[in-house]
């Protein structure tokens, strides 16, 4: 690279001083600057393939391979680059072919795309290099598949790896159940809960599924048997994940029967919240009903609304399994009473004032023409009297008034 930044320079200068340049000397400028054009794009045409089949990792890698061809093709693209390529054209020198402008492009372009990913592809390329176990690989490269989905590149050793790792898996998961190796087989279950290209046969799921299920269930009867009901219902909620995350497996028939008792557990525990909760409903309905209750009776509210109240108060101590108070009780039959006597009086005294007003009626019928004469003022009075008599009780019967004043009232 050197060598070719000497080069430009010397181009450069030739195009500013050609007159002390001699020809033999510009002559080898353009074989060299020929020759290093036709390698760039020798090597542009060697990344073209990879670059449109979206395999950019295998692009830039080619690309970065000593000398770098981005560089190079920098240093080649200089601002006079036309009118060196015209001088030799016009001496008769090795004119090249025009740089591959295009593929260039779409290598920058593949750059800026595989950024984020060069940490990702440098662990990949050292975990190859030291020969790590294909666990660790194939976690780096469903990384890099995932952030390059566009790439079928990715994909396919993905699959690759895949299929080889599978192999590996079915002798681990041997050697863990004979072993009995909880450790290792969490880590395997884990690994098979990760997204794969290639999808684990399902005996191999189901043999993994069924030992975790087993560790959760031996858990989940130990916590049975102390009574631990958050702990147990914890453990249970992890079973069910790792069915539901397993293509929504059935839980084995095995397992399902061992665990039933604690279910049932499950069950009656929930029963017994539901009951309570109920009970406490109840209780903060039947207060409500008695607060309300009391409230009416001291604002003297209508024998209707009070019959309302009473019937909703005696609902709810039902449903609350209570007794209404009894001195509630009391005031709600006191109060009713009280309302019936006001009501019995209203209603002697409007039958009352019926019977005197046809009384009136037929004695002035009967007076005859001898009374005509008479002036009706006193009638008029003695009905004026009347009338303000019905006036004022009714206005005191509205207004609540006590029971000794309404008496009173009604005989005076």
């Amino acid at each position: 690279m050197h060598t070719l930044t000497n080069l430009i320079d010397d181009i450069r200068t030739a195009l500013a001083h050609s007159e002390a340049v001699p020809p033999e000397r510009l002559e080898e400028y353009a074989r060299e600057y020929a020759r290093a054009c036709n390698e760039v794009n020798t090597r542009l045409g060697q990344c073209l393939p990879h670059l449109r089949s979206g395999n950019l990792a295998e692009a830039i890698r080619l690309a970065d391979g000593a000398p770098s061809v981005t560089e190079m093709f920098t240093l080649l693209d200089f601002e006079h680059r036309e009118e060196w390529l015209e001088i030799c054209d016009a001496l008769g020198y090795d004119v090249p072919l025009p740089l591959a402008v295009e593929t260039f492009r779409e290598l920058n372009e593949a750059y800026l795309t595989m950024a984020p990913l060069e940490p990702l592809l440098k662990r990949h390329r050292f975990l190859a290099l030291n020969g790590s176990p294909l666990r660790e690989r194939l976690a780096v490269l469903r990384s890099i598949a995932k952030a390059d989905p566009m790439s079928l590149h990715w994909q396919t050793d993905q699959e690759t790896f895949e299929k080889a790792r599978l192999n590996e898996c079915e002798i681990e998961l041997a050697n863990v159940l004979a072993q009995n190796d909880m450790p290792r087989l969490q880590e395997l279950y884990r690994e098979l809960i990760q997204p794969w290209q290639f999808e684990p046969p399902p005996a191999y799921r189901q043999k993994v599924c069924t030992a975790v299920l087993r560790v959760y269930s031996d858990k989940l009867e130990e916590h049975f048997a102390r009574r631990d009901h958050s702990a147990a219902v914890d453990v249970h909620q992890s079973m069910l994940r790792v069915c539901s995350k397993n293509n929504d497996m059935a839980m084995p028939t095995e397992i399902a029967n061992s665990i039933a008792p604690v279910i049932q557990w499950f069950r009656d525990v929930e029963e017994e919240q539901r009951d309570f909760e109920q009970s406490q409903l109840a209780a903060k309905r039947f207060q409500e009903s008695i607060d309300a209750f009391q409230e009416a009776i001291v604002a003297d509210s209508s024998r209707a609304h009070l019959t309302d109240l009473y019937s909703t108060l005696r609902d709810t101590a039902r449903w609350a399994n209570q007794r209404i108070p009894r001195e509630l009780e009391e005031q709600y039959r006191s109060h009713m009473d009280y309302k019936g006597r006001v009501e019995m009086y209203l209603f002697v005294f409007v039958g009352a004032v019926i019977v005197f007003i046809l009384f009136m009626i037929g004695a002035v019928l009967l007076s005859g023409s001898s009374n005509r004469s008479r002036p009706a003022s006193s009638g008029a009075l003695k009905q004026i009297e009347t009338e303000s008599s019905v006036y004022f009780w009714t206005a005191a019967v509205s207004e609540n008034t006590s029971e000794n004043t309404l008496i009173e009232t009604f005989f005076t």
